[in-house]
């Protein structure tokens, strides 16, 4: 493998002697790029992307080691060896802080600079392994694995992950959640009420998952893990009947029970009505929640089914949120046929079965509300869209359309959403590309100018910044500086009295060699030959 390197001194016999000592290619680097200060290997390293930086510590308009640092802040990966004629701690003491690969001093001996290059090409190689050694990666995963699995009943419980993506992942985490019906357990640990106390808030939390799971064990599959502050339960059950699901209730009762006598405490349990999939248990966990806040309220002395405490609590036809929240993304990402069939995704739950009428009415409620946010989440004008908002609200609260009706509706609100969005981010674009032109033509001449200021000054990210910008101007944030400032050098030496050298302070290039470097790259002619028809200044 070869890895791209970039060399950076302002002496050119400096860049011409290493070339010629050292064969680079044998240590497996292609030098892709030379600059002769740090602002011209800023230019280059944006846009050759080096895997290793070879730079001067002094050089004009930008040190090696700010160099190190503005690299740093948009290639992270990037290494650094610093060369300096100067033996001073200060230098040294930097370089560590910037975390370069090592630190010579001037003249290099070529054995010295052999050694520290076969390092870097190690340090580089080790890092490359460390991002595709496999065996390591999946010793860490292994060790991950208790995590991995309780953060994926905690994705399941709040809604985080599609159902599918909870299979693909269950069955890597060697784990089966497939089951004929599920159900969801919310626990929370009250006072202690024995004379030996355990007086640990951490400690209790712990016996209850493994008191609990080794009753529960004893009747079939179920989860035990940490979730918002409560302990949570996910149940397997073995079939989907009424008689079942009270044998499952009678377990969770044995197991509080145990708990109580062996630890003295008091432990309030709600339980969720059973849901047929693993869409519905966010609605299932919330039904827990609530079932375990009437415990908790009235210091109820045994578990509380919600079905026990609120009328008509079921799972049959219940917003599934991972589905809301793909459709609402395809919608933002201007995904017409992703969003299309999600939305029917959704609406296809209406037809299986027969829903009571007030129930797909919340349905189709909810799946409003998830149109409805993506207005402000977007930040588009209200106004554009309170007709399309109107008739669909109406018309849910009105003679509620049939499901066909329905999906009409709301493509049709779909539609107009994209294409709004559309507009507005194309018009986002284009507003901060002008903006940043405006910033930059006011301050052009500052010689600290950077990336970094103008994004501050936008609120923008560097590289969410860097991608618009490229796109609405088709050049690079150093590209458009660039010729900005040579657009403004040409117009003030043909066209005014101002040396070369004010011309070059003027530009924000003060700098009088560097200027004129920069000059001739960009126009094919030195500073001397604008002054067309005019005396040239000393």
């Amino acid at each position: 493998m070869m890895y791209k390197l970039l060399l950076v001194d302002d002496e050119p016999e400096i860049r011409e002697g290493l070339r010629e000592v050292i064969r680079f290619e044998e240590y497996g680097f292609e030098v892709v790029g030379e600059a002769g200060n740090g602002a011209e290997a800023l230019q280059l390293a944006e846009a050759l992307s080096p895997d290793l930086v070879i730079t001067d510590i002094r050089m004009p308009l930008m040190d090696g080691l700010a160099l190190c640092r503005r690299v740093r802040a948009i290639l992270p990966t990037t290494q650094f060896i610093i060369l300096s004629g100067y033996d001073d701690f200060e230098y040294a003491r930097q370089a560590i802080e910037v975390k370069v690969l090592g630190y010579l001093l001037k003249p290099i001996s070529a054995a010295e600079f052999a050694q520290m290059l076969q390092g870097a090409r190690d340090s580089l190689d080790e890092a490359a392994r460390q991002r595709s050694d496999v065996s390591r990666l999946r010793g860490r995963f292994e060790a991950s694995l208790p995590l991995l699995r309780e953060g994926l009943m905690v994705s399941l419980l709040s809604g985080g992950i599609t159902p599918e993506e909870a299979q693909r992942h269950a069955a890597r985490y060697e784990e089966d959640i497939a089951a004929p019906a599920y159900a969801v357990l919310m626990a929370q640990v009250g006072e202690e009420t024995g004379d030996d106390k355990i007086g640990d808030p951490e400690l209790l939390p712990f016996a209850v998952i493994n008191i609990m799971q080794e009753v529960l064990d004893s009747w079939g599959r179920s989860y035990l893990f940490r979730y918002n502050g409560m302990i949570a339960g996910l149940l397997m059950l073995k079939e989907d009947t009424p008689a079942h699901f009270n044998e499952v209730l009678t377990r969770i009762e044995e197991a509080r029970k145990t708990f109580t006598y062996y630890l003295q405490c008091e432990l309030y349990i709600g339980v969720s009505t059973a849901c047929r999939d693993l869409a519905t248990l966010p609605a299932a966990a919330r039904q827990a929640i609530s079932a375990l806040d009437h415990a908790v309220l009235s210091q109820a002395e045994h578990s509380l089914c919600v079905r026990d405490v609120e009328r008509s609590s079921n799972t049959d036809l219940i917003m599934d949120g991972n589905q809301l929240r793909q459709l609402t993304n395809y919608v933002k990402s201007g995904d017409e046929a992703l969003a299309l069939t999600a939305l029917d995704a959704i609406l296809d739950r209406c037809r299986q079965g027969s829903p009571a009428p007030k129930v797909y009415q919340t349905y189709l409620m909810e799946l409003f509300m998830g149109f409805l946010r993506i207005v402000p989440d977007m930040s588009l004008e209200r106004e554009d869209f309170d007709a399309d908002f109107d008739r669909i609200s109406k018309a849910i609260f009105g003679a509620c359309p049939a499901v066909d009706g329905a999906r009409e509706l709301f493509a049709g609100l779909l539609r107009r959403l994209i294409a709004g969005i559309d507009e507005s981010r194309q018009s986002s674009s284009r507003m901060a590309a002008a903006q940043a032109e405006k910033y930059l033509a006011q301050h052009y001449m500052r010689e600290d100018l950077s990336l970094e200021d103008l994004c501050l000054h936008l609120h923008l990210s560097t590289s969410y910044f860097s991608a618009i910008f490229k796109k609405e101007t088709r050049k690079t944030f150093h590209q458009y500086l660039t010729e900005l400032r040579m657009d403004r050098a040409l117009t003030l030496l043909s066209g005014s009295d101002l040396r070369t050298a004010q011309v070059a302070r003027e530009v924000g290039l003060p700098d009088p060699s560097y200027f004129s470097y920069c000059f001739k790259k960009h126009f094919g002619f030195p500073p001397s030959q604008a002054r067309k028809g005019r005396p040239a200044q000393p």
